[in-house]
C-alpha cells in the first residue's frame, strides 16, 4: 500500500508538471502567441520587389513540432501581409524540405515573397 501511494504521487506530480505549457514571454521585438512562446522576424528588402523573412519561434514546454511550424508559417504570411498591404506572392521556400530541429531550441524558417 506504501508502495502504491508512492506511485500514485509520482504520476500526479509528472502530470501536473507537464499538462502545462508555460514558456518566458520575452520583452523584446518579439510577440507572444498565447503561452507557446514568442515569434520574431527579421525582414530584408532583396530588390526587384522581393523580400525576406527569417522567421524565428520559441518553442514552449511539450509543444508539438506541428505546431510551431504552423506558428512560423503563419507569423511569415501575417508580416508578408503588413510589409505588402496589396497582394503578395511567396516565391521561393529555402528551406525546402528540412525538418525542424527538436528539444528546447529556437526554431528559424527563411521565406522570400514578392509584393504585387
Amino acid at each position: 500500500m506504501k508502495r502504491m501511494k508512492s506511485y500514485l504521487g509520482i504520476l500526479i506530480s509528472a502530470l501536473a508538471l507537464s499538462g502545462c505549457s508555460h514558456a518566458e514571454l520575452a520583452d523584446n521585438s518579439s510577440t507572444p502567441v498565447g503561452v507557446t512562446g514568442t515569434v520574431s522576424a527579421q525582414h530584408e528588402l532583396l530588390g526587384n520587389g522581393k523580400h525576406m523573412l527569417v522567421v524565428t519561434a520559441a518553442p514552449a514546454l511539450a509543444e508539438t513540432e506541428g505546431s510551431i511550424e504552423q506558428r512560423i508559417f503563419i507569423y511569415a504570411q501575417r508580416e508578408a501581409a503588413r510589409i505588402c498591404p496589396g497582394k503578395f506572392e511567396f516565391v521561393h521556400h529555402p528551406n525546402g524540405t528540412a525538418p525542424l530541429a527538436a528539444g528546447f531550441m529556437k526554431r528559424s524558417r527563411s521565406y522570400v515573397f514578392a509584393c504585387a
